[in-house]
């Protein structure tokens, strides 16, 4: 089930974190960037039987107003593998396209090769940039881009 969260509920805040962590270690969203994003793009929850597994957090592209940027997604690890972060996502787009959003862009390690070949080859990205040193010396990102 999909939650657009959209109030500051410290518990719920905690979970995401914890799930950010696990997914990004020291890199991962902490409660200072989410409270942020909670009120100024959209940060999604999806829960299995009242579980929170996933969540993800888009910005709206100042320049382009019809384009989000998936600022970062993470499906609790034991999920991996099952289609829940594909249908996490698709669901995401739906909500994100009947806001008139029409294209949602992102970056991502060129070696995730589990990331690429979900977003490629399930939600029919395509790489349109490579970014070198875009998080710091030698973190390198391929900007990749979907019409919704």
């Amino acid at each position: 089930m999909l939650k657009w969260i959209r109030e500051v509920h410290r518990p719920e805040i905690k979970k995401i974190v914890n799930l950010e962590k696990a997914a990004f270690g020291n890199s991962g969203a902490d409660e200072w960037t989410l409270v942020p994003l909670l009120r100024h793009g959209r940060v999604f929850a999806y829960y299995q039987e009242e579980q929170l597994i996933g969540e993800a957090q888009f910005l709206k592209d100042w320049d382009q107003p019809a384009t989000a940027y998936l600022y970062s997604v993470a499906v609790e690890r034991k999920w991996h593998g099952k289609g829940i972060g594909t249908r996490f996502l698709q669901e995401c787009f739906a909500h994100l396209a009947a806001e008139g959003i029409q294209r949602i862009e992102l970056t991502v390690d060129p070696a995730n090769e589990a990331a690429l070949k979900v977003y490629r080859d399930k939600l029919g990205f395509t790489v349109t940039g490579y970014r070198e040193n875009e998080y710091g010396e030698h973190i390198h990102r391929y900007v990749m881009l979907c019409r919704i």
